[in-house]
């Protein structure tokens, strides 16, 4: 699987973005789970 190959390198991206981006982030992927649901 993609994902699993570059773990490390995804863990260190989110580790490195600022918290208000992260929050962004998931935000918009319930938003995006909601309106799918919808």
């Amino acid at each position: 699987m993609y994902a699993s190959q570059y773990f490390v390198q995804i863990s260190e991206l989110l580790r490195r973005l600022p918290r208000v981006i992260l929050l962004m982030l998931k935000t918009n992927d319930c938003l995006r789970s909601v309106n799918h649901s919808l």
